[in-house]
């Protein structure tokens, strides 16, 4: 699979609202502008990365081309099959509590440079984001929103096993946005803004949690491309 990327560095604010993210006005931030068309259109990600002291943000979009665009959606939320997928850096990941028909917690042990996370994260999906389009077929697009929480229950595996609430991050959200373009192409972007929690001096762990991220992020969007590849 031809894949090539391209990786500019510079400080990107947090200027997104998590909570009202569902709403479209927000999503907007997030749907195709002109630049993009600047892209070859096949499976290029331009990853936007930056990061200062313990602050780590990415911001990364991509077109890919012949890929079903439901089984696109489905697996960006297939978070139970997350870890057989062969995402980056994810040893466990569960769906723990059905909040509601577009709400979930889930729980995720991450590991990654000799370190490792285990935190709860309250996952919003938006599957019908701003007016139908056209190109594609009457279809809207679609996102999720995600972000580190500590749930007050305790929760266990149907093996019993107890889930740990002890990440290695203080700020821990971000968003996938898809949107449905012609010729069996999507849009993907993805933004994450983390606060890493370490002893270890801020001088080194921001360089290293953002080449981390931006290599893992390359391989994320990878991965959900082979899983809705039209065969």
């Amino acid at each position: 699979m031809h894949f090539t990327s391209k990786i500019r560095t510079r400080v990107v604010s947090a200027v997104l609202l998590f909570a009202p993210l569902a709403a479209h006005a927000e999503w907007a931030k997030f749907s195709r502008d002109g630049s993009v068309q600047t892209m070859d259109l096949t499976e290029n990600a331009l990853i936007e990365s930056s990061h200062r002291s313990y602050d780590v943000t990415a911001d990364a979009s991509a077109i890919l081309s012949d890929v079903d665009f439901t089984k696109l959606t489905q697996a960006s939320i297939n978070f139970d099959h997350w870890a057989q997928m062969g995402m980056p850096g994810v040893e466990e990941m569960h769906t723990v509590k059905r909040i509601s028909a577009n709400q979930s917690l889930v729980w995720i042990y991450m590991t990654s440079n000799g370190t490792s996370t285990r935190h709860f994260q309250n996952v919003v999906v938006s599957p019908q984001i701003g007016f139908p389009i056209a190109e594609a077929g009457e279809r809207h697009a679609f996102g999720n929103t995600f972000e580190l929480t500590h749930p007050e229950s305790r929760y266990k595996l149907p093996s019993g096993q107890v889930l740990s609430d002890s990440p290695s991050f203080s700020v821990f959200r971000g968003s996938w946005y898809l949107e449905p373009m012609s010729g069996n192409r999507v849009y993907v972007r993805y933004y994450v803004d983390a606060t890493v929690a370490s002893g270890i001096p801020s001088m080194f762990v921001g360089p290293i949690a953002e080449r981390s991220m931006t290599d893992g992020i390359r391989e994320m969007i990878r991965i959900l491309a082979n899983q809705a590849r039209l065969r």
